[in-house]
């Protein structure tokens, strides 16, 4: 195995900004075209969906995520170029390390992927498909073309506290997760009654049952995927 690492020097400034991108989905498009083109690549950019900006203390509204870094000069160059893309407001705190850890224990979640190039388009369809809950947490690179779609403690929560029963919740999941899309669908969280509805189905081969028993002998990682979803 080989791991090719790209290596930056420590910026000295290191700034976040959350790009309202006005009105949605229409202007999403527009937004990642003019990226593409900004004459600079920023550390990070990640679209994020109104419920999860309020988890990460912003304004709950759909944005765009920015971060950037280098010398002085160099990030104001890069301000004023992303200026002409929407109206930005400084971010401060933890951010991104709140970000990373703000799935909760019991939730479901998947990924969508498409080009790059049709990052608006996927980002459409990750809403409709979390659209039945409020709670859906969802955020995207359109940079890589992914977007993930977590629905929080799908074991455990009530449908906005109308009763609801929890079965019902995850019947209304298995539905939106394998409504259809013509591009690459990863799961990677759900709940064992509904992970057969969309699990990858198993492999039974030899071959590969040895190597899951030579490097997974507890049956830890990917329950579900090499024939063990009965083990979980």
């Amino acid at each position: 195995t080989e791991v090719s690492v790209r290596l930056r020097a420590r910026p000295e400034v290191d700034e976040t900004v959350a790009v309202a991108v006005g009105q949605w989905p229409q202007q999403l498009a527009t937004f990642v075209s003019g990226l593409r083109t900004l004459p600079f690549t920023p550390y990070a950019v990640e679209v994020v969906n109104a419920t999860l900006a309020g988890r990460l203390g912003l304004e709950p509204r759909d944005c765009v995520l920015v971060r950037m870094g280098g010398s002085g000069d160099a990030v104001r160059a890069q301000r004023a170029a992303l200026s002409a893309l929407g109206d930005m407001r400084d971010v401060t705190g933890p951010l991104w390390a709140t970000l990373r850890a703000v799935e909760p224990p019991g939730s479901a979640s998947l990924r969508l992927s498409r080009l790059p190039s049709r990052f608006p388009d996927t980002w459409a369809d990750a809403t409709r498909l979390t659209e039945p809950f409020s709670d859906a947490l969802v955020h995207g690179a359109p940079l890589r073309g992914v977007v993930r779609c977590i629905v929080p403690n799908v074991s455990t929560a009530r449908d906005g506290g109308r009763g609801h029963a929890v079965v019902g919740i995850q019947e209304r999941l298995a539905r939106a997760l394998t409504a259809p899309f013509d591009g690459t669908r990863i799961f990677e969280r759900a709940p064992d009654t509904i992970w057969r509805a969309f699990g990858p189905s198993a492999v039974v081969d030899r071959l590969s049952q040895g190597v899951k028993s030579a490097y997974d002998p507890l049956r830890l990682l990917n329950p579900g995927i090499l024939g063990d979803c009965s083990t979980r």
